[in-house]
């Protein structure tokens, strides 16, 4: 498909599927306009591992930028769990 905005959250998934190899530790997905909202949860438990897509990352550090570190559910580790500073 050409037009990224024409994608699906069914074919993103397929499509990191394929993108992960067995000894990464996580998996990026970039592309701000590839629909991954509802399926970074389902990524990382089908995986194992990480899943980080473009827009979680921008709003991850929108949130801590604002002062904002309670965990959100349903769209991924990063924004579920305290990540500070170790």
């Amino acid at each position: 498909m050409s037009n990224i905005y024409a994608e699906s959250e069914e074919r993103a998934y397929r499509l990191a599927r394929e993108a992960d190899a067995p000894g990464a530790e996580g998996v990026l997905l970039s592309g701000t306009g590839l629909p991954t909202v509802g399926i970074v949860d389902l990524l990382e438990q089908d995986l194992g591992k990480p899943v980080i897509t473009s827009m979680q990352a921008c709003l991850w550090h929108a949130l801590r930028a604002a002062g904002i570190r309670e965990p959100i559910a349903g769209f991924g580790r990063l924004l579920r769990e305290d990540h500070a500073a170790r």
